[in-house]
């Protein structure tokens, strides 16, 4: 395993002429390679050197995230991050295709207080390791279990947005016992004929032109066209995202999206459930949302005004209030 802290930090490099650089950046440190020591709301200054060379950078951190780490599980290496209090109720954060852990950034802010928060990059996507695929959902449900058992999580509300809520689905009808609840957002449980279709287009497209001849076309998918027409600022995160995506793990986690059928056992799910997504959702639109919850015992259906595909990042103020609203509820 991998253990190190991932730091926002401002850092300025003195040039060998004297010159000064200032620049903004993300960096992991890991254990034993640098010195990582901190700055924190007024405390002592101090500085990070880097690793043996003498010529290195001299670093100011400013801000900090809590610890990212990597563990090997299932024979690749997944990208996780632990955030929030010791000791409370742990939630688990599953993100979207062509997304990574930072989707999250928000909620995991949000909830920081109440709750132990561990985030990660799926098989294929963010930081974690792609491996040639198919993948399946299974193999998928495994490498969250088998990282939560990585991490010590007994139990844990998941909340998953997309391909991360229809691991939920799966999780919740054969490891119920593993979870606390279940947030689907934007999740649909089947994948009818035009679904399938879509991502071998997805696939095809990305193996002629790369990621990047996805980008806009995705954009437009997920997004309600007002704020695609106003390119509200999330927007460049998510285009971002998309053009880092691996596209081997693209394509496996496409195949394993054609895949998707836990439709007919929505009836076994008996942990406290919320599916919740966007009012202008392309890919889960709201009556096939309202029929899956129809399905579950108990389940309720929340509605995103103003928000398609990724109603978290589109609408974060209703889709907050909701979700805060249903676990406070447990």
């Amino acid at each position: 395993m991998l253990k190190g802290s991932a730091k926002i930090i401002d850092f300025v490099r003195r040039g060998a002429r004297g010159g000064v650089f200032a620049c903004r950046a993300h960096y992991h440190f890991q254990v034993g390679f640098k010195e990582c020591v901190c700055l924190r709301d007024g405390g002592q200054k101090r500085k990070v050197t880097g690793g043996q060379n003498p010529r290195a950078p001299l670093f100011q951190v400013h801000e900090l995230k809590e610890d990212i780490v990597k563990a090997d599980v299932n024979g690749i290496s997944i990208n996780y991050e632990v955030s929030g209090s010791e000791g409370k109720p742990w939630i688990t954060f599953a993100h979207a295709l062509c997304n990574n852990l930072t989707l999250w950034d928000e909620q995991a802010e949000m909830l920081k207080d109440d709750y132990r928060v561990l985030r990660y990059d799926h098989r294929g996507l963010g930081q974690s390791s792609a491996p040639e695929g198919p993948y399946t959902f299974p193999m998928i449900i495994d490498d969250a279990l088998a990282l939560m058992d990585h991490v010590g999580v007994d139990k844990t509300h998941w909340c998953g947005l997309s391909i991360g809520g229809m691991m939920g689905y799966g999780l919740a009808q054969d490891h119920g016992d593993r979870m606390l609840s279940l947030t689907a957002c934007d999740s649909r449980p089947d994948a009818p004929p035009d679904y399938q279709d879509y991502f071998q287009h997805r696939i095809d497209v990305a193996a002629a032109e790369g990621m990047e001849g996805l980008v806009e076309s995705t954009i437009s998918r997920w997004f309600t066209p007002d704020s695609v027409e106003a390119n509200i600022p999330v927007l460049d995160k998510v285009r971002a995202m998309i053009r880092s995506t691996d596209q081997t793990g693209h394509a496996g986690c496409c195949q394993a999206l054609k895949t998707l059928s836990f439709g007919s056992r929505l009836g076994e799910i008996s942990v406290p459930t919320m599916i919740i997504g966007g009012a202008k959702d392309k890919g889960a639109p709201p009556e096939a949302l309202a029929e899956a919850a129809a399905a579950i015992p108990g389940a309720k259906h929340v509605v995103v005004p103003d928000a398609g595909h990724i109603s978290n990042l589109e609408n974060p103020a209703d889709f907050n209030a909701a979700l805060k609203g249903f676990l406070g509820s447990l």
